[in-house]
């Protein structure tokens, strides 16, 4: 998905279970450097979305969803 500036996020979902969860996001700098870092989204319960962001300039190459 793309924000109102370009950067790049992941909405995740997770619908079975009954734990909470937030989602992570992979990110990759597009400015020549090969940066990556992790973005994490906020703690939601079962059947809600958690959004994560990249900065601005970065793309989003991976996901993951993580139990709390």
């Amino acid at each position: 998905m793309t924000g109102s500036l370009g950067h790049k996020g992941k909405e995740i979902w997770c619908t079975g279970g009954t734990s909470y969860y937030y989602g992570a996001v992979l990110c990759h700098k597009l400015d020549g450097s090969g940066y990556e870092y992790w973005h994490y989204g906020p703690v939601v319960g079962p059947g809600a979305k958690s959004t994560a962001w990249c900065d601005y300039g970065a793309s989003a190459i991976n996901f993951s969803v993580i139990p709390v």
